[in-house]
Parts: structure tokens; C-alpha cells; sequence
């Protein structure tokens, strides 16, 4: 290109065209040839997008596109003090570099992964790049630098992934200079929903230079593993599908989680997370503990009313440059609800309370998938354009930056280079009222380890404090000025320290953290307990137990745990028959943590039977290194706690603690009977089964379902013409609701799919809010030709029997001993899997055709869904 400039420059001359005009003349071939070759557009201010499908609610801020394509599908962000802004997507890693006197210079490819990888999130380090995918972890060494050349190392793998939606997603760098990811919950199904919700995967995680393997026993999680990926430990537990981690100014660490569509009555609302030490988040046992008030192992929700929000992606703000409003506040692009809401954070016990606030907002498919914040605290954002959920899907993506309405087009801002900064410099960056600068030279430091920072004359209204506290405490010859700052009169000082300490150890632990316990400070009260959990094998008793009492639910949480660990038999004894109610209620949850909670990152009790029949969720591709199959590295699977607990060898001390769980089953407090009764029927303990049915009531059978009539499954890809030549939103607006409803119930729709809030579904989406989540096309599209696209948690399984029978329909539940499916005829049919020789997940929809007869039909049913619209819940967009 830059020969064509040599071309044409005389032939302007020669024109007698003015300098000025030439200029522009050959900016625009210019431009003209860069999308030519398929580069990235030239940025463009805007605010709104082109066609009007997204919008900010603040008029003071404005959108400028960097990027739009139709193929590339963006998703994960990154940006450098530099003003680098690295985007993924479905396979590759992107690098923006910033124009000299503009905004950035055409997109260049870094790196391309395997089919379908996904680049859910980046971590900047030094002049590395951490790029999180579906699979794996993976390090590009000098990414940020380099153009050429790169490659991957697996850092850090090993997990099943049966699909895409619920691998690895968020990554964030901590105070102790470590990485933080969240691992979704690879299950899918996997266990009674009706009975008995509750179930586990074992794997190992290979991690660093020498694949070093880490056994992980949960649901979804939270890791910490060392920049060098020697060091993986579990943080968190009981996860569904953490799409987003960030820390904010004081070093708490948030996520949020995603919903179950499929059961709407007990798991849809989303939530925010506030990720504690050991916090187990009890996926998929319980979900809020405003569904279960009764129930004391619940952590508390910090905003109770998302409804169904589909995040995908977190960041923290706490800079200057979008106003006051949006500082200390958590960002999340919600994919469901097609919007990026920012939550400000209000400290609250020992948690955080928030209410949702909108700062972008979309129509139509529409749909925000990630949020960064970086060039002096603008937002970069990647909106998708998406009807329905997929599996990996392809999408039109743009990628837009958020900032001041009066920013000028180069958006200026103070470049940093933290690499070739001073030791000086960085902690001179400490001071800088922006967090994002702060974090990046705190990460900066951290990654050097020669901090030795000055705590004499600490000012705890500083933005200096906790970066200083925590890089003392990283050191072992500062440490000891740490620990005297557990007596700091300040109680945000005293928990950062404290916490700090719980992290990396300090002289006479069990004394220090102990003490810690009877701090006014519910914070410090918090991380005391973390510090006896990580840093000692000690149990002081009567003040874990005091803990165990507090309202407060992350304190009484870990509390709980501790003595689950730690107490004998006959101190649970004290506890369970004490006249106490918070004393009896600790020993009741401590022993059902005890039976029915195996240990998160320990080799598994070798009598658990392990389920591994999804055999596709074990054979993965990685970059670089061809396709394994984890399975034959080691024993891995599923399973649930009554199996395990069916199989295990119990010991006396099992069987003592199994019978105090039963004679709470009579306990003057109703809460607390309902509490043992609940660990009761997760060990599936037939001796009480009765009592414990009564006491939490228990779904009956469910009645013999008469098979939808004209049910068919014939794969029907496109609509007939009688439906395609329609303008169903037209239809809509002319159809009658009161039939459509009765077609719904009378067609049986009922039979798989809720209505409205409180449904309890039979498996299939939940339309509840629909006219709020889908465009009339969508639902023609749906009900005529189910099979066009599938969702991927929605597709049918194929089961060939050993008698010859072919089943096929959608798992609603899988133990280790059956599997129950929902057949296209809406009736269900449970299957031995020893009877099953083979099954194979397809890309079909147990939904069937046939339902509607004719458009007339289907224009009163679109016009009775639309209508269902709710205010709060606005809806995961899920496929047929």
C-alpha cells in the first residue's frame, strides 16, 4: 500500500491539486483498501450504534466504534497502560495498537486457536499475555510486544467440556500478584433435580512447565494459581457458570453466576458473588436463600432482584474519568438482558449489598458479551448481535468504546509503560487516584518481588494503603510490620491486614487469627477465619463456635466449615444436643458439610463410583499439542453425594454423626429440622426418608403423561410457505391472546415449558417474560421449525439399548444407576444405563412439530407470548 502512495503522490502534483485535499484523497484510498483487505473499519463516534440497536442511558457519555465485523465474533478484553487493547474471540487473539494522533490502528491477528477455543478473558503481566479459553489457560510470553512468532504454553488444563458455554471464563490478577480464573460447572444434568439436587465432578488439573496434576472436586469454582502455574489451589466452590471475576479497591474479590433456564422455579435468578475464602456457593443444592429462608449453609445475596441477566464478563470501576456516579462500582454485560449495568458496591456486615443500574442498553439481538476498562478510564465493550443462544456460534460483533461526551477523536490519555518504569515510579503510581493505574503497578511489583515498602506512617485515607499493605506482607522482612497493623485503629486497615496475613502467614498464627476473631470489625472477624483455615491446623473452639452463631453469613459460612474439619464426634455432640439454638444449628451444618461435602483439591475416597459416559465432554483439542482424551490419564467423572455416600466404607464416627443428624429431625427449632432433613436426603438415608419427606415436602411422581398430539420430529429446517411469506409481527399485532393461551395449554406447552415466575418447568426453557426476550420471528421460527438452531444445554440425546430400542429425547436427570429423558411427545421415559450400549448428543431438539396447524393458530399463540412481559426479569434468550 504504501507503493500505491508513491504512485499517486506525483500524479497530484501534476493534478496542481493542493497539499490538503491530496491528503485527504489518499487517507480515503487508504481507508478504502484497508477494508479492502479486511482490516478493521476507521473509529467512528457515535451514540448510538449504526442501525440504532444499542444506546447509553447517560447523556453525557457517548460511543465511538473501534471495531465491527460480521465473522469475528469478539468476546474477551484486555487493555495495557500503554493503551494496547487486546480483543479474543471464537478462535483468535487480537491486538489494537493506538494510532499516533488518532484512536487505534487496524486490528492484527496475534494468534489463532483451535475451532471453537472461545477467548472468554486476557490477563496482562508484565509483557505477557494469559489467555483464558473454553479448554485451557494458555501464555504467550511477550504478547504484548511481540508480533511475530508467538506461541501458546498450556498453562493450565484438564477439565471435561461439554460445551463451550461452561469452561474456563474470568481471569483476574490478585493482590499477592497470583491469578484468580472461575471454571464453570461441567455437569450438565448430571444428577435427581427432582428428588434430590446435588452433584460433583472429579478431575485432575495439569498445571505449569511439568503438568503437574491437582485432584478438583466440585461444581463450578474459583482457582488461584502462581504466574508460573506451579501453585493451583481451589478459593471457591459450588458454581454454576462464573463468567466474570474482579477485584475492587480493598481487594474483595467478586463474580457473578449465571441461571438454569430449564428449572425456573428454583434456579433462575442470576447473582453477584462476593468470593470469600472457602465460600461455597452451593450449586446446585440451593441457590438463594430467599427461596430457603430456613436454611443457615446459605451464603447471602448481594442484590436478590437480577432475575434472569446472563452475565458474561465483570470489571471494576474506580477511576475519575466517567464521574463520581460510576466509581467503586462493579461492570456487567448481561447477555440476556441485553444491556451493561454497573452496580455500586455498599458495604454491608461482612458482604456487600447493590442495586442494578444501566449504563448501555440494546434492542433486538443486541447483546453486550464483555467490559474493560483502560486509556485513562474509558470502557471498552464488545456488543454481539445473537437471536437465540448457540452453541459456537458465528456472530456480527462491534466493539465500542465508552467515554466523555466532549472526548476529543484521540482520546488522549497518559501512557505508562509499568515494565520500564523505576521501582520508584511504580510506587509513585500507587498514589494515582485512579485504580486502574494503581492495579496495574501493584501487579507491576508483585511480579518483581523486591518490594519493601515503608509502613510506619500509614495514612488509611490514602488510595496507597492497601497496595502497600499487601506488598509488605509479601515480603518476609516487612511482614512483621503488617501483623502490627491488626491493631490499627482503623477497621479497613486492621481487615487488609489481616487478610494479607491470612494469605501469606505470620508469626504465632493461631494466637494472631484467633485474636482476630473477637475484632468489632465483622471484615476482620472474616479474614481471621480464613487465616486459621490456611495458615494453621489449629480449632479454637468456643470462639469458631461464637462465629458459627453470627447473622452474618460469610462469617457463620466459614465458621462452619471449620468445625466440619476440625471438631471430634462427641463436640458435635456438645453442639447438636446443646440448649442453644446457634450452637445446635453450627453442628447441624458443620456434620452435613462433613458427610455430604468431599474435600474440594484432595485425592477422592477410592470407593466413589465416577460416571464418565459423556465421553465427548473427555476428548479435547488444545492449541498446539493435538487432541487428548483425559479420560485415559486418569479416573475421572461424575457423581452425586448419595452415591458416594452409598459406596463408602463408614466408619464408627460416620455412623455417630448420621444418627445426630437424625434426632434433629425432632428439634424444637422448624428451621433447624428442615436443616438436617435436607443433609438427610442428600445422603439419601432410607431410615428417615419418610420424616424427612414430610418436613420438606416431596414432589410426587409425576402423573403418566398422555403423549402431545401430532407430535412429529422430522427435522423441518425452514418454514413452509405458508408461514415464511407472513410479516409476523403484523400477525401478531392481530392475534387473539385468550386463544393463543388456550393453545398453549391445551397443545401441551405446559408439559416442558413455564409460563410465568414460579413455574416449576418440565425441562424445557421457561418462557416467563417472553414478549420481553424474544421478537415474534423468533417465536414463529421456534414453534414451526424447532430444529434450526439448538441451544446446547437443550439438545436431544440418541440412545441405542442393548435390546435394540432407540431412545431419543432431551436428560432431564442422570444418576449413576439410570437417565431419565423427556421424550418429543412430552411424556418421560427412565432408562437403566447398564441397558444403554451407546448415546450420542445431536444437534436435534426434543421439541416437537406439529403442534400448530395453521397460521391462524400460530398468530394467536405469538400474539399470547409476547405479551408475557415482565419489569425485573428480562429473560434468557434460550433456544428450542
Amino acid at each position: 500500500m504504501l507503493n500505491v502512495f508513491r504512485v499517486l503522490s506525483p500524479f497530484f502534483k501534476t493534478m496542481n491539486v493542493s497539499a490538503p485535499i491530496m491528503r485527504s484523497c489518499l487517507s480515503g484510498l487508504f481507508c478504502l483498501l484497508l477494508v479492502a483487505e479486511g482490516f478493521a473499519a476507521v473509529p467512528s463516534e457515535a451514540t448510538a450504534s449504526a442501525k440504532g440497536e444499542y444506546r447509553l442511558t447517560d447523556p453525557d457519555l457517548k460511543l465511538v466504534t473501534v471495531d465491527s465485523d460480521p465473522q469475528v465474533s469478539f468476546l474477551g478484553l484486555a487493555v495495557d497502560g500503554m493503551g494496547r487493547l487486546f480483543a479474543g474471540s471464537r478462535e483468535a487473539l487480537f491486538v489494537y495498537e493506538p494510532a499516533a494522533g488518532g484512536l487505534y490502528q487496524p486490528r492484527r491477528e496475534l494468534f489463532r486457536f483451535p475451532k471453537d477455543a472461545w477467548v472468554y478473558d486476557i490477563a496482562i503481566r508484565g509483557h505477557d499475555l494469559y489467555v483464558a479459553t473454553t479448554t485451557a489457560l494458555y501464555l504467550l510470553r511477550d504478547g504484548v510486544v511481540k508480533r511475530e512468532g508467538l506461541t501458546a504454553e498450556r498453562l493450565m488444563w484438564g477439565w471435561p467440556v461439554f460445551h463451550v458455554h461452561q469452561g474456563l471464563h474470568g481471569m483476574t490478577f490478585g493482590p499477592d500478584g497470583d491469578l484468580y480464573l472461575s471454571l464453570g460447572d461441567e455437569l450438565v444434568y448430571y444428577g435427581d433435580y427432582r428428588r434430590r439436587p446435588d452433584h460433583f465432578g472429579h478431575w485432575p488439573i495439569y498445571h505449569g512447565p511439568d503438568n503437574a496434576p491437582t485432584p478438583y472436586t466440585g461444581e463450578g469454582g474459583v482457582l488461584r494459581l502462581s504466574p508460573d502455574g506451579r501453585k493451583l489451589s481451589v478459593i471457591a466452590n459450588g458454581t454454576r457458570n462464573d463468567c466474570g471475576l474482579a477485584f475492587d479497591e480493598q481487594w474483595n474479590l467478586f463474580g457473578n453466576d449465571n441461571d438454569h433456564e430449564g428449572m425456573p422455579n428454583d434456579y433462575v435468578p442470576g447473582r453477584l458473588l462476593h468470593i470469600t475464602p472457602h465460600s461455597y456457593f452451593n450449586w446446585p443444592r440451593g441457590w438463594m436463600i430467599e427461596k430457603q429462608p430456613w436454611r443457615s449453609d446459605l451464603l447471602d445475596t448481594m442484590s436478590a432482584d437480577l432475575g434472569r441477566y446472563v452475565p458474561i464478563g465483570m470489571a471494576y470501576y474506580g477511576d475519575a474519568f466517567l464521574g463520581e456516579k460510576y466509581r467503586h462500582a462493579l461492570l456487567v454485560p448481561e447477555w440476556g438482558s441485553r444491556k451493561i449495568a454497573y452496580y455500586p458496591l455498599q458495604a454491608a456486615g461482612d458482604s456487600f449489598k447493590t442495586k442494578e443500574q444501566i449504563v448501555l442498553t440494546g434492542d433486538g439481538d443486541a447483546r453486550p458479551v464483555s467490559v474493560a476498562v483502560g486509556r485513562g478510564g474509558r470502557l471498552f465493550a464488545v456488543v454481539c448481535f445473537m437471536v437465540h443462544n448457540e452453541g459456537s456460534p458465528m456472530y456480527r460483533s462491534d466493539l465500542v468504546m465508552i467515554t466523555r461526551v466532549n472526548d476529543t477523536a484521540a482520546a488522549p490519555f497518559t501512557a505508562f509503560d509499568e515494565v520500564a518504569a523505576s521501582s520508584w515510579q511504580l510506587f509513585t503510581e500507587l498514589r494515582n487516584p485512579n485504580w486502574s493505574n494503581r492495579f496495574r503497578a501493584h501487579l507491576e511489583l508483585t511480579r518483581r518481588g523486591d518490594a519493601s515498602p515503608e509502613l510506619a506512617n500509614l495514612d488509611p485515607k490514602s488510595p496507597t494503603a492497601s497496595h502497600l499493605i499487601w506488598l509488605a506482607a509479601s515480603n518476609s522482612a516487612t511482614r512483621g510490620e503488617v501483623q502490627k497493623l491488626a491493631g490499627h485503629a482503623d477497621a479497613e486497615i486492621r481487615a487488609e491486614a489481616v487478610s494479607a496475613l491470612a494469605r501469606f502467614g505470620v508469626t504465632g498464627a493461631s494466637g494472631f487469627f484467633t485474636t482476630a476473631l473477637k475484632d468489632s470489625d465483622p471484615r476482620v472477624r472474616q479474614a481471621g477465619l480464613a487465616g486459621l483455615q490456611d495458615q494453621t491446623n489449629e480449632l479454637p473452639f468456643d470462639a469458631v463456635v461464637t462465629a458459627a452463631g453470627e447473622d452474618f453469613s460469610h462469617i457463620r459460612q466459614a465458621a462452619d466449615f471449620l468445625l466440619a474439619q476440625r471438631t471430634t464426634v462427641a463436640q458435635l455432640r456438645t453442639l447438636c444436643t446443646s440448649p442453644e439454638l446457634p450452637r445446635r444449628r453450627a453442628g447441624v451444618v458443620a456434620i452435613g458439610f462433613r458427610l455430604s461435602l468431599p474435600p474440594w483439591d484432595q485425592p477422592l475416597d477410592s470407593t466413589t463410583s465416577l460416571d464418565a459416559s459423556k465421553k465427548d465432554a473427555y476428548r479435547i483439542t488444545y492449541a498446539g499439542g493435538g487432541e487428548e482424551v483425559l479420560t485415559e490419564r486418569a479416573k475421572m467423572g461424575n457423581f452425586t453425594a448419595s452415591e458416594a455416600w452409598a459406596s463408602r466404607n463408614k466408619t464408627t464416627d460416620d455412623l455417630a454423626l448420621l444418627d445426630l443428624l437424625r434426632e434433629r429431625l425432632t428439634d424444637t427449632d422448624a428451621s433447624l429440622t428442615k436443616q438436617a432433613a435436607l443433609y438427610l436426603r442428600l445422603l439419601g438415608d432410607a431410615q428417615t426418608e419418610s420424616q424427612v419427606n414430610a418436613l420438606l415436602g416431596f414432589p410426587a411422581p409425576p402423573e403418566k403423561a398422555k403423549p402431545i398430539a401430532n407430535a412429529t420430529t422430522t427435522g423441518l429446517m425452514e418454514l413452509p410457505e405458508a408461514y415464511a411469506k407472513l410479516d409476523w409481527v403484523k400477525e401478531a399485532a392481530s392475534g387473539d391472546p385468550k386463544k393463543g393461551q388456550e393453545l398453549f395449554n391445551t397443545r401441551g406447552c405446559t408439559v416442558c415449558h413455564g409460563i410465568k415466575d414460579g413455574d416449576a418447568g418440565g425441562g424445557a426453557p421457561s418462557l416467563a417474560g417472553a414478549g420481553s426476550r424474544f421478537s415474534a420471528q423468533y417465536i414463529v421460527e421456534s414453534v414451526i421449525t424447532p430444529n434450526k438452531v439448538v441451544a446446547p444445554l437443550f439438545r436431544w440425546t440418541l440412545a441405542k439399548l442393548q435390546n435394540g430400542d432407540i431412545v431419543t429425547g432431551l436428560i432431564t436427570s442422570e444418576t449413576g444407576a439410570e437417565v431419565e429423558f423427556l421424550l418429543p411427545a412430552g411424556v418421560r421415559r427412565t432408562v437403566k444405563k447398564a441397558d444403554i450400549v451407546s448415546r450420542e448428543l445431536q444437534d436435534r431438539s426434543p421439541m416437537p412439530e406439529g403442534l400448530i396447524q395453521n397460521p391462524a393458530e400460530l398468530r394467536d399463540l405469538v400474539a399470547f407470548l409476547l405479551g408475557q412481559k415482565t419489569a425485573t426479569q428480562t429473560g434468557t434468550p434460550g433456544a428450542k
